[in-house]
């Protein structure tokens, strides 16, 4: 007896209600759209440099400094430090070799400008313009701004 009445029961349920029960719908999320950046043209390095900045301070005006980029060198020469480093800029990425000069003398010296330019210079990953006739190189050894000479 007792299924019987556990069997009526089910149809009873079964049979309540014509509607489907409401099923909720995820909702659509619009597609998002990807925009392609346009490729950066190189900076163009190639020329003779001032140094007029170091991170956020201007430079001294005792501080001397040629710094030249030709063909695929970088050099920085003062009165006491003759360095110079293989470079080749892709977009705004700069990518710097193994230097010659930049841990001896004073640039090897932590008191020197020469050090800390170095520093910049063997790190650097990043090169931008910064304002008309100016590009800043940056990465983990800091930042500087030069001006185009002349």
């Amino acid at each position: 007896m007792k299924k019987l009445v556990l069997i009526a029961g089910v149809f009873a349920l079964a049979s309540c209600g014509e509607e489907a029960a409401p099923v909720e719908e995820a909702p659509v999320e619009e597609e998002e759209t990807v925009t392609e950046r346009p490729a950066m043209e190189d900076i163009e390095l190639e020329g003779s440099w001032n140094l007029v900045g170091f991170a956020a301070e201007s430079i001294p005006a005792t501080v001397n400094m040629t710094i030249t980029a030709t063909g695929d060198r970088f050099a920085v020469r003062s009165s006491c430090a003759n360095m110079s480093w293989p470079y080749t800029v892709n977009g705004n990425i700069i990518e710097t070799g193994e230097g010659s000069g930049d841990k001896s003398g004073c640039a090897g010296d932590r008191t020197t400008w020469e050090y800390s330019i170095a520093k910049i210079v063997r790190d650097a990953n990043i090169v931008m313009s910064a304002g008309e006739n100016q590009i800043s190189m940056s990465g983990p050894g800091g930042s500087m701004t030069l001006e185009k000479a002349g």
